[in-house]
């Protein structure tokens, strides 16, 4: 498909009628000539909403003239929705949400359901934009209620293409495509070609990161002939325009993929659209690095670098340095290659840490709030039965004669509170199972992030570190899975967390068809102060058994058992192959006696004040005995420390 077909010169025909650097004569002409204050805001509103995507500080400028001359609560929040939007592109969410807020409040006092659905709809960008999926979703059901209710189908569509688009982000892609097909099934022999263009380009976006490229083409083609049927605004364009050189880079077709990335390039220079400069830029440069061309992909990607640094547009900088790093290192300039492969690591580090950071401070909020609401219940069984003691003192004293009357009542009384106790015990530990259940989820989150790093990384060193960190993670994250899911909040059945766990590391790795494994032990639960080093341990064990006991694919028996010693007062944790052995793989040494992973098992052994011992006849070994742990019998009472 040729992209010669997309003239530049019908494009720019459509540009907005006023300058990008400042107000146009003509908006402060049709300014002067109005009289009414609401029809000089809705105008002004108008012209900021034309030009958003073009000259964002020249509409922060005319939305802030709008908000100034606004004296009608109706006017003063579309005012208000305007800047939330222009704050948003700014990437300046804690202001949008304000805005939003107030907005929010007079719509609902003013009874003025359509506007509060638009509020809405920026309220999802808002929340998709900063990747919080589950808020972004509320806020646009919401939305499309309103509308349902209204019964206005155009909005209601433009709400289920919404929804497709943050399923798209979560990589829910069928079901962004269900809801696609939904919002056109609505349009269905309505007049509304630009709305149909931008649902197709959604469709389309989805299907090319579903890697379905031939239905990828087909989408955005439709949706390049919709918008340029409702003479579109030419930045809906070049979106599309990207989108089919990205499904064509993404083929393999480099050459068609040059030719529109060269053709958004010229748009958006002709637009003077600054993102779509620096996007068109960092496009090119990947796929010239990818045809090798090194030197031409050079300039491309230090422009888009530069472009992404002086903006803090941080979503894709990593990647650039990747890039360059990768570039760098073909042309022989290893100093600069070494310079941004550390500018990555640090980009990738400082991501990281963010995200666990955010992790971290939401499973410590929920955990509190667990706990305060624990105590809450608490504090009002024990008020309720000190109230019930003050009753019983006062029956005492007043029917001290009927004592058999007393004694029938006193009884009631007992088995009342007994059943309301065991009530209030079941919910705490309910609240105490949704924690662990939170906290799985979150490691699992970690584990889903880590998982798409490793995607994105060639390097197989740095890969393998990060997919054995997401090992590591997952073996905490069963740990809780186990937790809320059994009857012991305070401890874990470690058989069948340790079968699970082992089973589970071998389909990672793929050789689950050709190695066997075998977990006999008794069952035996342990606290959960225990049950993660052992975990942990396990999971190192395991990867170096995988990694290195049998080379080639060749098949073989894994053996995994956890027994406690009621004379020594001692449990022993065993892993053993019947593979190589410490024989060298390849000509390299065997590394699972150096690496990090065996580290990480000393530490842990110490931690549970323990010995490991190492047998290497007739395969690979590992026993460790220690005696810092916590058994409990199946009544779930503590036993031994």
């Amino acid at each position: 498909m040729s992209c010669g077909r997309f003239l530049l010169l019908p494009i720019l025909a459509v540009l907005p009628f006023f300058s990008f650097g400042q107000l146009s004569e003509a908006l402060e002409g049709k300014l002067k000539k109005l009289e009414s204050t609401d029809a000089k805001v809705s105008l002004l509103l108008s012209a900021a909403d034309s030009i958003l995507d073009y000259d964002i500080d020249l509409a922060f400028a005319v939305g802030r003239q709008a908000l100034k001359l606004a004296d009608t609560p109706t006017t003063m929040a579309k005012s208000q929705v305007m800047m939330a939007r222009i704050h948003t592109q700014k990437v300046q969410y804690d202001s949008s949400l304000q805005y939003l807020l107030a907005a929010e409040q007079i719509f609902k006092e003013e009874g003025l359901e359509g506007e509060l659905a638009k509020t809405y709809q920026v309220y999802q960008e808002v929340h998709t934009n900063q990747k919080e999926y589950k808020s972004a979703l509320e806020y646009i059901f919401k939305a499309s209620e309103i509308y349902q209710e209204l019964d206005d189908k155009y909005s209601l569509a433009s709400t289920y293409n919404d929804i497709a688009w943050v399923q798209q982000r979560q990589e829910e892609y069928e079901t962004a495509l269900e809801y696609g097909d939904k919002a056109l099934a609505l349009l269905e022999g309505e007049s509304a070609d630009e709305l149909k263009g931008t649902i197709h380009f959604t469709r389309g976006t989805a299907y090319v990161s579903a890697y379905s490229f031939d239905l990828a083409l087909l989408e955005l083609t439709k949706a390049m002939d919709y918008l340029q049927k409702a003479e579109a605004s030419p930045l809906n364009l070049s979106r599309v325009i990207n989108s089919r050189g990205n499904a064509y880079k993404l083929m393999g077709n480099h050459e068609a993929a040059i030719l529109d990335y060269q053709s958004n390039l010229a748009l958006c220079e002709e637009l003077n659209h600054k993102r779509g400069i620096m996007v068109s830029h960092a496009n090119l440069g990947h796929t010239h690095l990818l045809n090798k061309n090194y030197k031409t992909a050079l300039p491309y990607l230090l422009f888009a670098k530069d472009a992404m640094e002086s903006t803090n547009d941080k979503a894709n900088l990593w990647e650039q340095y990747m890039h360059l790093s990768n570039t760098y290192e073909a042309l022989g300039d290893y100093e600069k290659a070494l310079l941004y492969e550390r500018k990555l690591a640090a980009e990738n580090e400082a991501y990281y840490e963010d995200k666990i950071d955010q992790l971290e401070l939401e499973t410590q909020t929920k955990f509190e709030t667990g706990q305060r609401q624990a105590t809450i219940v608490l504090q009002e069984q024990t008020i309720q039965q000190q109230r019930q003691r003050q009753l019983l003192i006062i029956g005492l004293a007043v029917l001290l004669g009927a004592v058999l009357l007393l004694v029938y009542n006193n009884y009631r009384n007992k088995k009342r509170l007994s059943a309301e106790l065991e009530v209030k015990n079941q919910e705490k530990e309910l609240l105490l199972k949704e924690i662990h259940h939170r906290v799985k989820n979150n490691l699992q989150t970690i584990s889903s992030l880590l998982n798409l790093q490793s995607a994105q990384i060639k390097d197989k060193k740095i890969q393998g570190a990060v997919i054995e960190s997401k090992n590591r993670v997952r073996s905490m994250a069963l740990i809780h899975q186990k937790l809320y899911q059994g009857e012991n909040l305070a401890a874990i059945e470690m058989k069948e967390y340790l079968r699970m766990l082992s089973e589970n590391m071998i389909k990672s790795f793929g050789r689950h068809r050709d190695l066997e494994l075998v977990v006999e032990m008794p069952e035996v639960e342990v606290d959960v102060d225990t049950a993660i080093p052992i975990g942990l341990i396990t999971n190192e064990l395991l990867t170096n058994t995988l990694k290195y006991a049998f080379p080639g694919g060749q098949p073989g028996l894994i053996q995994v058992s956890l027994t406690h010693d009621l004379e020594q007062d001692q449990m022993c944790l065993r892993l053993s192959d019947n593979g190589v052995g410490m024989e060298s793989m390849n000509g390299e040494p065997d590394e699972r006696r150096s690496n990090f992973g065996s580290q990480l098992v000393k530490l842990l052994t110490t931690q549970l004040e323990g010995k490991m011992v190492v047998n290497t006849e007739n395969g690979f070994e590992t026993i460790i005995n220690f005696k810092k742990f916590k058994v409990y019998s199946p009544s779930h009472s503590e036993v031994s420390v």
